[in-house]
């Protein structure tokens, strides 16, 4: 049986239109690494998502490279590469409205997917 969790960081920020994280994103990371750090054997899939604006094909690859870039942090902060995988889904998964800068912000985020 496997145990299945997902919470979301969105106070995981990039610059606009980047993969590179702010600086106080790199915090946030930094105390999610040592939290990981605690718990050997379990998985990590990293899932980006973005808000609407733009093209779904940039937000596709966009969303990507910003949860490669999240896996790389934590890989430099000594995660296991093994135990993360990264995926982009874009704008098709939104938990708010496009219609507000509110609800943009809440869309432009990252899920940590955790599998025991």
């Amino acid at each position: 049986v496997k145990l299945t969790t997902a919470f979301s960081l969105t106070k995981v920020a990039f610059q606009t239109g980047s993969m590179e994280l702010t600086a106080d994103s790199k915090e946030r990371l930094d105390v999610a690494a040592e939290t990981m750090k605690n718990y050997d054997g379990y998985t990590y899939k990293i899932q980006g998502h973005t808000d609407s604006s733009g093209n779904e094909a940039s937000n596709v690859t966009l969303s990507k490279n910003r949860a490669e870039s999240v896996k790389a942090y934590l890989v430099s902060k000594g995660i296991a590469t093994a135990s993360l995988t990264a995926e982009g889904f874009g704008s098709s998964q939104p938990i708010a409205s496009n219609e507000t800068q509110e609800g943009k912000k809440a869309n432009r985020r990252v899920v940590f997917e955790i599998v025991k």
